[in-house]
C-alpha cells in the first residue's frame, strides 16, 4: 500500500528487503522535488513516449533508461539486453508508459499511500507543494521522510490528519561520496508505515 516517489530508492530497497516487490514507476529513480511536482502537475505527459527515452550506461554495467523529457534517470536492473539496443529502448519505453498509466490509476484511486523522502533538509519545504499537486487527483496521503532532530525521535510520526504525514529516520541513505554506504534503518521504515497504516482516513 506504500508507493514511492522518490528522491531515491531507499523505500523500494525497504520493500525488496521484506520480499515486497510492487510494481511502481517510481520506486528505482531519484526525481527532484521540483521535478516530481512538473509531473504530478502535467499528469506526467510526455513521460515514456517515442523519442522522449534514451539509454544510458555510466558504469559499463547495468543499462538506464532516461527521460529526456523531464530528465528523470530509471534504473533497469539489466546489464545484458537480448536483441539491438532500438528494440530493448523500445520495449523499456512501453514498460515506463504502462506504468506511467498505473500510477494515474492508483493516484485518482485514492487507496494508496505515496513515500517522497527528503534527503536534502533544505528541500523538506516542497512537503506542502507535493501534497497539493497530489490532491489534484483527490483525496490521498503523502508520507514525507526525513531526519530526525531533537523535536522528533527516529521511527516516530506527526500528521495533522489531513493526509499529510511526516515520519522520521536516524540516518538517510545512502551516505555522502565517495563512500556511498547504504545502511538503512529497516526497524524505522517499518514502524513509520505501521503508524500511517493505522491512522484513520481523514483525508476525504
Amino acid at each position: 500500500q506504500f508507493d514511492s516517489l522518490g528522491e531515491n530508492c531507499e523505500l523500494g530497497l525497504v520493500q525488496r528487503h521484506y520480499n515486497a516487490e510492487p510494481l511502481g514507476l517510481l520506486r528505482w529513480t531519484h526525481p527532484r522535488p521540483e521535478t516530481l511536482i512538473d509531473l504530478l502537475n502535467s499528469r506526467f505527459s510526455g513521460l515514456g513516449d517515442d523519442g522522449n527515452v534514451e539509454i544510458k550506461r555510466p558504469d559499463g554495467r547495468e543499462y538506464y533508461v532516461r527521460d529526456t523529457k523531464y530528465g528523470t534517470v530509471f534504473h533497469t536492473f539489466i546489464s545484458h539486453c537480448k536483441g539491438d539496443e532500438a528494440e530493448f529502448l523500445a520495449k523499456q519505453a512501453a514498460r515506463m508508459r504502462w506504468l506511467r498509466d498505473k500510477m494515474l490509476a492508483d493516484l485518482s484511486d485514492g487507496e494508496k499511500t505515496f513515500v517522497y523522502k527528503f534527503h536534502d533538509s533544505k528541500c523538506a519545504a516542497h512537503s506542502l507543494d507535493l501534497f497539493r499537486a497530489l490532491l489534484r487527483y483527490g483525496p490521498c496521503r503523502l508520507l514525507c521522510v526525513s531526519l530526525a532532530d531533537k523535536d522528533n525521535a527516529a521511527g516516530s510520526v506527526r500528521t495533522d490528519g489531513s493526509g499529510l504525514f511526516y515520519g522520521y529516520l536516524s540516518r538517510l541513505n545512502p551516505t555522502a561520496a565517495p563512500e556511498s554506504k547504504w545502511d538503512i534503518p529497516f526497524a524505522e521504515w517499518i514502524s513509520i508505515c505501521r503508524q500511517v497504516e493505522t491512522q484513520p482516513d481523514q483525508s476525504s
